[in-house]
């Protein structure tokens, strides 16, 4: 009789449990819809400042490339 409770548990009781719970976890969270929403942290600070210097330090490094190009 022991066996026999097992076997219920693992095999009828167990994988119940386990599709009643997925099935209720996917109906509150449909796929392609997030479950938290995503707050961009970009826009809590002024990046306008590092800005013009990557775009300087950019304008430096195409103009080093093109006079080692041109001398050659």
């Amino acid at each position: 009789m022991k066996h026999k409770s097992v076997y219920l548990l693992c095999f009828l009781i167990l994988p119940i449990l386990l599709l009643t719970s997925v099935s209720a976890y996917a109906v509150s969270n449909p796929v392609g819809e997030p479950s938290h929403a995503v707050k961009p942290k970009i826009e809590k600070y002024d990046l306008s400042h590092y800005r013009s210097i990557y775009s300087e330090k950019r304008r430096l490094e195409s103009v080093w490339s093109r006079r080692n190009f041109t001398t050659n």
